[in-house]
């Protein structure tokens, strides 16, 4: 078998202090950890996964969502939301966007309670794309 014990917590942000933190009286951990907190940094989890894909949060979600994905290539993006038959349920044309990590903000909340497959669909030059992941989506 394998051990269970002083295995520990593996960091998803690893944050070391520095001089000039130190130096200025700051407690850099403390600072990225709000950050963090509030929303304005990600874990290298949340960003490997955006990086390789698409990210939905919060999910599940009652009211909006936020799908953030990665183009490699400039591209015509469009979102495509499908029930689990199959119906398409939602079709927003994104426009053309740039090389790297973007988001969009998704409505949910008129919505029947359900899963979702949400799809992000980019025409470039280089070819057509797809990036696919699920949402579920509960009424207050």
């Amino acid at each position: 078998g394998q051990g269970t014990q002083r295995i520990g917590i593996v960091p998803d942000i690893e944050v070391k202090p520095t001089v000039a933190g130190i130096q200025a009286g700051r407690d850099e951990v403390l600072e990225r950890a709000i950050d963090f907190v509030n929303g304005k940094t990600t874990s290298v989890a949340t960003q490997t996964t955006v990086v390789n894909g698409m990210l939905i949060a919060p999910n599940p979600a009652a009211e909006a969502t936020t799908i953030s994905y990665n183009l490699t290539a400039q591209a015509t993006v469009t979102l495509r939301v499908f029930s689990t038959i199959g119906k398409e349920v939602l079709a927003a044309q994104l426009g053309s966007q740039t090389t790297g990590i973007h988001t969009t903000a998704l409505q949910t909340a008129s919505l029947p309670q359900g899963i979702y497959l949400c799809r992000i669909e980019t025409e470039s030059a280089s070819g057509n794309s797809s990036q696919m992941s699920t949402l579920l989506v509960l009424n207050k």
